[in-house]
């Protein structure tokens, strides 16, 4: 019985020791396989078969799922590849059409033939559901292009010295040019019509670097979803939406006195640059029309070393802008402009009216006598607009409407406009080379009221959370400022947007870190939401705590959890923590989001962090 005891005490002793020596639940990182995951991507579908619009000329059916190289081009035996269009002598009125839900991947549907105004050549779709996609390109262009060292292009759909073209209800993915219309040679103009087409991930197959841009703006510099660069007799493009591009649209292709309509565009995240509009000249009897469009988070990602803006005009004449909303233009790598509109140079007879222009870096709206090239603006106007918490990245230096350089006696009307102020002391303009608030001379100024201090409505939290970080709050760089391995990141009032350094080395993560001592007691804390997109190839987030008692970002300290690479749109995960932070006692004193581990290419973008018990 004796032994038995002393044998009993003995294993008793063992347990205790080998409980010792195992690290306990609170020694240990949490390394979570699942998470409840919710998309915000939604599939874009098409309701209406484009392919029973009736045209003048044949139509050409194609189809990756179900055509052959040995179709007839029939709707019953389409073709596979676009390459059967070289075969093909378009005629005016004829039309090519792309299966709905097909992805036809690597190869660039080129036109060679042009239309006329009264049969145009139809690309478009048939069936329903979802759209058709052109993934990527494969066409390398001519030397257009060689301003930028071993710069190949891809596009989606190539129209080179061709005019007279309706494309409809098509999606260009992942390609370095959606479309690209440019002429070599003079064309008879015949009108071109883009509608109901998606436009996501156009940009660079490397995205070129800043140093080796140069300023011409007689050829895309870098990547745009829609280039237009060849006359055209009108231009309509409607009900178009573009994401997550290196630039949303450079047009310079209009006859002098054509029809312009641009209608019901949303534009969301373009890296550069948001509308070019340059040498797009409208009669005074029939001003060109843009309206119902929304360009927000323009210059997210890379920004322009000569400029950022949503909105630009250069050189165009007798245009009017209707119920715009211009927000968000962020700085990217560079620091310049970041409004929501511009007037750069030799514009005449431009109004924008009945718009919304709010939380941009820069001011709302430049007007700029550009020396380089540009002589003065002639009856450039702004009325009766909402112009809001403007100037968000230094309100010392720029003020919460309007930017005005160089002009003399610009004349125009800026009329009628509500003005909300980033703050107390910033000044309502900046007429070189003073901060005022009084307005430019040589315009008719009436009825513009200043309205105070603007107040952001409050973001409506899910019960039970413990702390929130909200990156909508526009460039509050309070409580998440610090960055490793990074090429910047930062909250440009709508997301915080996180590059990472682009090299070869995968020995450091991007990191970026919150401030010190933010004294969060995340005790009851059982859930952790994260809302973000993930423009990489990172399969793995990680974020990790220090209290101060251990200052340290310990490993154990941390949370490992799947994410999905290359999103198309946000992604909200929902972290079963349990009781990781009560385990840990104390209270949080910093933390640090490991946004794309192992991956040091692309950007994340991330909504919201959440603590929920």
């Amino acid at each position: 019985m004796k032994i038995s005891k002393l044998l009993a005490a003995i294993f008793c002793l063992g347990l205790f020791i080998l409980a010792a020596c195992t690290p306990t639940a609170q020694n240990k990182a949490l390394v979570l396989d699942e998470v409840q995951v919710e998309s915000s991507y939604v599939t874009p579908m098409q309701d209406e078969d484009y392919s029973k619009q009736q045209i003048q000329g044949a139509k050409y059916y194609f189809s990756s799922s179900e055509g052959s190289l040995n179709g007839t081009g029939s709707m019953e035996s389409p073709w596979s590849d676009f390459s059967k269009l070289e075969q093909l002598q378009l005629q005016p009125g004829d039309g090519v059409y792309l299966k709905c839900g097909d992805v036809f991947e690597n190869q660039a549907l080129s036109i060679k033939n042009s239309g006329t105004k009264e049969a145009p050549i139809t690309i478009s779709s048939y069936g329903t559901g979802e759209y058709p996609i052109i993934l990527g390109g494969g066409e390398v262009y001519d030397k257009v292009l060689s301003l930028v060292p071993s710069f190949t292009a891809r596009v989606g759909i190539n129209l080179k010295n061709v005019t007279g073209v309706s494309i409809r209800g098509i999606a260009i993915y992942s390609a370095e040019f959606g479309v690209w219309s440019r002429s070599d040679t003079i064309q008879d103009p015949a009108p071109f019509v883009i509608e109901d087409c998606i436009f996501q991930d156009i940009w660079g197959y490397r995205c070129i670097k800043q140093e080796e841009l140069n300023l011409n703006i007689s050829q895309p510099v870098y990547s745009n979803a829609l280039v237009v660069l060849q006359e055209h007799s009108d231009l309509k493009i409607s009900d178009c939406k573009f994401y997550d591009c290196e630039a949303g649209m450079h047009v310079r292709g209009m006859s002098k006195g054509g029809t312009l309509l641009m209608e019901n565009i949303i534009m969301d995240n373009m890296f550069r640059e948001g509308i070019l509009l340059e040498n797009t000249y409208c009669s005074e009897a029939q001003p060109g029309q843009i309206k119902n469009c929304t360009i927000t988070n323009t210059g997210c990602v890379y920004g322009m070393f000569w400029g950022v803006t949503a909105l630009q005009f250069n050189v165009c004449e007798n245009i009017v802008c209707d119920s715009l909303d211009l927000s968000y233009t962020g700085n990217g790598d560079y620091r310049l402009d970041m409004t929501g509109g511009d007037y750069e140079a030799t514009n005449k007879n431009i109004t924008i009216k009945n718009s919304r222009i709010h939380n941009n870096a820069g001011s709302a709206w430049l007007i700029y006598k550009n020396p380089t090239w540009g002589t003065n603006n002639s009856n450039t106007s702004i009325e009766n607009c909402y112009i809001a918490n403007n100037g968000l990245q230094n309100t010392d230096n720029f003020p919460a409407f309007i930017r005005h350089y160089f002009n003399e006696d610009n004349g125009g009307r800026i009329v009628g406009n509500e003005i909300w102020l980033a703050n107390e002391t910033q000044k309502v303009n900046y007429i070189d080379p003073v901060g005022t608030d009084e307005f430019p001379k040589g315009y008719t100024v009436e009825n513009n009221v200043v309205k105070g201090v603007y107040q952001p409505q409050a973001v409506e939290l899910p019960e039970g959370t413990v702390k929130s970080f909200e990156f909508d709050r526009a460039y509050d760089l309070n409580e998440f400022y610090g960055f490793l391995n990074t090429m910047w990141a930062y909250p440009n009032g709508n997301y915080l947007y996180i590059r990472p350094k682009q090299n070869d080395s995968r020995s450091e993560q991007c990191e970026v870190i919150s401030k010190d001592r933010l004294g969060l007691d995340l005790s009851t804390a059982k859930k952790l939401v994260i809302r973000v997109k993930n423009k990489t190839n990172a399969s793995k987030m990680k974020i990790a705590f220090n209290t101060v008692e251990d200052y340290s970002f310990a490993e154990e300290n941390s949370i490992t959890f799947p994410i999905s690479s290359n999103d198309r749109d946000f992604v909200e995960y929902t972290l079963d923590i349990g009781s990781f932070f009560a385990d840990r006692g104390g209270k949080i004193d910093r933390i640090k989001l490991f946004p794309c581990i192992d991956v040091m290419d692309g950007w994340v973008a991330v909504d919201y962090m959440r603590f929920v018990t």
